[in-house]
């Protein structure tokens, strides 16, 4: 063979076997993805013809409140002036904010000795989470998305619409009336439905909108409305979709004509919410949008495992999904150590929104929910000249007596006829807040504007915090483990750091930890 075909065979040889591979690795996708199809039709037939026969009646359960007892219908004054202050009040020129001069010091008195929370109590709000539900279901071949076949789905999402391209809707027709035979016909039209763009199209917008559990659950109810257009068939593709993206799920019945009950087990406690405990695991029965269904009775559910045995939801915030911006301004008015301040603050109302019907679920969660940009912004902006040049526990007072007094006080029943924790942004935005609100509030300052630890106290009916300064003080501490944290009361008026309400000075509260440090959290160097 002459040379020149030995160097053409050499150069073309690497790119045959190039596209031998190719294709052998092309031929092993389409292998893998028809035996996934296969198994997901073989598990869909089985759980299908299982939710045909084995359904029975569970009761329900009322969840408990959050509360142990009452909260204070209106907020007390403190019976003495803030801690008494050294040196006279400087005057300041007008539009100057004014420092206030430091506090004289005052003893310390352990009102409470706790143990140090467990770990995993902790730091439960950072734990690893997945970045978004992963949607599961099996696309097949990928469609023609040419034609004019393809429509779209405007799900409205807090600022939306957000577009969701489709080819058809897979969501069936529900036979009335509705009852396991029904709901297990339905299953199994969903799981026969071509969901190739629509599933692509779901993954996208999880991943693009930051959407969480509890964001992707509102997300599909929503999508779920605009293509079945009637409530029933909405929570039940939610139901699917849920269990085909990791997260568990059930639904259920009101014998004699009640409607679809969508069931979630959960990662923290849900207050104020109907549950049913189904194999030893506690399913709340959740509305997601709007309020969680008062009627604590007997439903009708399948009893046994779901396939591929998914997630329990995991209601922990720890990002806020990405929602079109909404911002609203509010100025807030206080008076500090004889001076009036003024500031304007701004708050995200989709952000608002999104919350008002998230469930009562356990306090750290609720401290553990970040405050929007805007919020950060103007708080930073109209507070951090006011605490400059002052030490860490004349700033603390600052931002104390800011919360206390820049906020008018209703309980969340007389708000909103209900208990309602509130975020950072949603205590900026609502007229009214309560003791919980503001310590979510004063625990978000003190760690953004001054860098210190800050723990929630629940006492029976009432919410306070204590903050764990850097230098020693005195006043009324609880100690936790080793460490020693200062009461600091956001609904005592008047009251300084260190002052407890006498009411709970002889109870040992519940330590509610909140978010850990980080590098956003800023404090002057020459603090002390």
């Amino acid at each position: 063979m002459r040379p020149s075909l030995w160097w053409l065979l050499l150069v073309l040889l690497p790119f045959r076997l190039s596209a031998q591979v190719d294709d052998e690795f092309r031929r092993f996708q389409e292998r893998e993805a028809r035996a996934l199809e296969r198994f997901a039709s073989r598990e869909d037939s089985a759980f299908a013809a299982f939710l045909a026969r084995d359904w029975k009646a569970f009761q329900g359960f009322a969840s408990g409140k959050p509360y142990a007892a009452p909260k204070l219908t209106a907020p007390p004054r403190a019976p003495a002036p803030v801690a008494p202050r050294v040196g006279p009040v400087p005057a300041a020129a007008p539009g100057t904010p004014t420092a206030a001069p430091p506090s004289a010091p005052v003893p310390a008195t352990v009102i409470a000795t706790l143990p140090a929370p467990p770990r995993a109590a902790a730091t439960r709000v950072t734990a690893p989470r997945p970045a978004a539900p992963r949607v599961l279901i099996p696309t097949g071949r990928a469609p023609d998305v040419a034609a004019p076949a393809v429509r779209t789905a405007q799900v409205p999402f807090y600022g939306g619409p957000v577009p969701i391209r489709y080819l058809r809707s897979p969501v069936p027709e529900l036979q009335t009336p509705v009852n396991a035979k029904a709901i297990a016909a339905f299953y199994a039209a969903l799981a026969s439905a071509d969901w190739g763009l629509l599933a692509d199209e779901l993954r996208a917008q999880s991943e693009a909108l930051l959407l969480d559990d509890y964001a992707y659950a509102q997300f599909v109810l929503r999508l779920g409305r605009e293509l079945a257009g009637d409530e029933d068939r909405a929570r039940l593709m939610t139901w699917y979709l849920l269990l085909k993206s990791d997260v568990d799920a059930r639904v259920g019945y009101v014998a004699n004509g009640g409607p679809v009950v969508l069931l979630v087990p959960s990662t923290v406690m849900i207050y104020a919410t109907a549950y049913y405990t189904i194999g030893g695991q506690r399913y709340y029965a959740v509305s997601l949008d709007a309020a969680p269904p008062a009627r604590v009775g007997s439903i009708v559910t399948y009893d046994g495992e779901v396939p591929g045995r998914p997630r329990a939801a995991d209601l922990r915030i720890t990002r806020t999904p990405r929602l079109a911006p909404a911002i609203e301004s509010r100025t807030l008015t206080w008076t500090d150590a004889g001076v009036r301040r003024t500031i304007t603050v701004r708050a995200d109302r989709n952000a608002v929104r999104y919350l008002e019907w998230f469930p009562q679920v356990e306090w750290d969660v609720w401290f553990g929910i970040r405050m929007s940009n805007a919020a950060r912004a103007s708080l930073t902006a109209g507070l951090r000249p006011l605490i400059a040049e002052q030490s860490e526990r004349d700033a603390a007072n600052t931002l104390l007596h800011f919360v206390q007094q820049a906020f008018a006080y209703q309980t969340d029943d007389q708000q909103f006829g209900r208990e309602k924790p509130l975020s950072v942004d949603e205590t900026l935005l609502y007229p009214y807040s309560d003791c919980e609100d503001r310590s979510i509030l004063f625990a978000a300052l003190v760690r953004e504007l001054l860098g210190l630890e800050v723990v929630g106290l629940l006492y029976p009916g009432h919410m306070a915090t204590a903050v764990r300064f850097n230098a020693p003080g005195g006043g009324d501490v609880v100690q936790v483990g080793e460490r020693t944290f200062t009461v600091a009361d956001p609904t005592y008026l008047g009251a300084s750091v260190g002052m407890a309400m006498p009411q709970f000075r002889a109870v040992t509260p519940t330590v509610i930890p909140t978010l850990p440090l980080t590098s956003t959290s800023t404090t002057s160097p020459a603090r002390r």
